[in-house]
């Protein structure tokens, strides 16, 4: 049986031996949702660290990790 293959452009990369990640690096589409989200987690620390400065104690900073945590888990979009 004959073949017919299209290079699409995506590429595959495994995460720590435990799940595989494909995607098309040169997708427009992809590149703008990555480069929001890189955006908005890089806003979301600036604001933690602000908030860290703020912190007396471990309890303090304990607390803000995990809301920090919470947060980051739930915020966007999947990329």
């Amino acid at each position: 049986m004959r073949e017919l293959a299209f290079d699409s452009g995506v590429v595959s990369y495994s995460l720590n031996g435990k799940c595989e990640v494909s995607f098309n690096p040169a997708d427009r589409a992809f590149a703008e949702r990555l480069y929001n989200a890189v955006d908005e987690m890089g806003k979301l620390q600036d604001s933690y660290a602000k908030q860290a400065e703020e912190m007396n104690g471990p309890a303090g900073a304990f607390s803000l990790a995990r809301r920090r945590d919470e947060e980051i888990q739930n915020s966007g979009q999947p990329v």
